[in-house]
């Protein structure tokens, strides 16, 4: 079952399912330095072209936005290719929230998180993205702006649930209580659980990423930030799978659902079990690439 669920995510689709995989293989390719063959360099080429064609519209307006804000800071911003990158990892994210939501029903809820993710992967994956790469390992501040890296998601990551908990309990708290036949809760008190929750895995993710920017192996790297975001992907991918247990259980005790339906029917039909086993599934399917690459780099191809 979760194999089915990870490998290959119900709703998802093939183009959505070969974005982030291959994002996620780019970036690790600039994070470890992966070397590429022939085969793959051509395969990363085609992506890179396809990526041109889907996002490399904005690339102007984005500059200008950046040109009006380097004035007004007066700082000099640049935007690096990584951006895009950075925007379709965040962008599986929020769209397959979206998506559960749809699949539940829940179609206001399912737009505003389709508007509101979109919004925040542009915003977030374009701070990210005019942060270099490659930091001097010896400079000063080369800790602090990989540091930077891989924490701007992670904001962007708690203003959308941030964001997402203030609808919830104004709009959906007593739709989902009843879906799950449970008691409501009071406004206050959702917005408080949910939230509590936000701020202890963004808090964790901060830990992650302050403790391991500073680690001398983390900074060899040749992409360190990166090399922080990944994971910061493992780590969100985990705490969701393992809230979906937690809140099956609660639902489970609290309800009659044990009657009406399995354990995993009441697991699945969350959304956080399925945004988790999407985050597992596109690793899983980056790590057969390079497994791949490293094959046929050994026959030379």
């Amino acid at each position: 079952m979760f194999l089915r669920h990870s490998v290959a995510p119900k709703g998802l689709g093939w183009l959505n399912l070969i974005l982030p995989v291959a994002s996620v293989f780019a970036l690790s390719v600039h994070a470890f330095d992966i070397g590429l063959g022939p085969t793959f360099t051509v395969i990363m080429d085609w992506y890179d072209a396809l990526i041109k064609i889907l996002l490399g519209w904005l690339e102007p307006y984005i500059n200008a936005a950046l040109d009006w804000i380097a004035v007004l800071i007066n700082w000099d911003l640049q935007l690096y290719p990584h951006w895009k990158h950075v925007f379709v990892l965040l962008g599986l994210y929020f769209f397959t929230k979206a998506l559960t939501s749809f699949r539940a029903g829940a179609f206001g809820s399912g737009i505003f998180q389709l508007m509101l993710g979109l919004t925040v992967a542009l915003t977030t994956a374009v701070a990210a993205g005019t942060i270099s790469l490659s930091a001097d390992a010896g400079s000063d501040n080369a800790a602090l702006s990989q540091f930077f890296l891989a924490s701007t998601p992670l904001a962007g990551y708690f203003i959308f649930q941030f964001t997402q908990n203030i609808w919830g309990a104004t709009f959906t708290r007593q739709w989902n209580a009843r879906n799950n036949r449970v008691e409501p809760s009071s406004w206050f008190a959702f917005f408080v659980n949910t939230t509590t929750r936000t701020i202890r895995l963004s808090l964790a993710g901060l830990m992650v990423v302050g403790i391991g920017s500073l680690m001398p192996f983390i900074q060899a790297l040749p992409g360190p930030g990166l090399a922080l975001f990944g994971g910061l992907i493992v780590l969100l991918a985990a705490w969701n799978l393992w809230f979906g247990v937690v809140r099956t259980r609660n639902d489970r005790a609290r309800s009659n659902l044990g009657e009406i339906e399995t354990w995993s029917q009441t697991y699945w039909r969350q959304g956080d079990p399925n945004v988790g086993a999407a985050m597992v599934g596109v690793i899983i399917w980056a790590i057969n690439l390079a497994a791949t690459n490293a094959g046929l780099g050994l026959v030379g191809l």
